[in-house]
């Protein structure tokens, strides 16, 4: 596990993949598939849920072995 993958994250959330492979490799690069609850990602479904009056949020990665 990396100190901190956040860093990681933020790095990559720009970048829209162009195809699976990208996509699967920069989910990789994220190093954020099976983390612990972190309050970071707290802050984000908060926000989302906040933007579209909902009350709850739910973030969902998809590595290659879930396809």
């Amino acid at each position: 596990m990396i100190a901190n993958p956040g860093d990681r994250l933020h790095e990559s959330i720009d970048q829209q993949p162009h195809d699976e492979a990208t996509r699967l490799a920069a989910v990789e690069r994220c190093a954020v598939v099976d983390l612990d609850f972190d309050e970071r990602y707290a802050g984000v479904l908060r926000i989302a849920s906040r933007v579209f009056d909902v009350p709850f949020a739910m973030i969902t990665v998809v590595t290659e072995h879930d396809l």
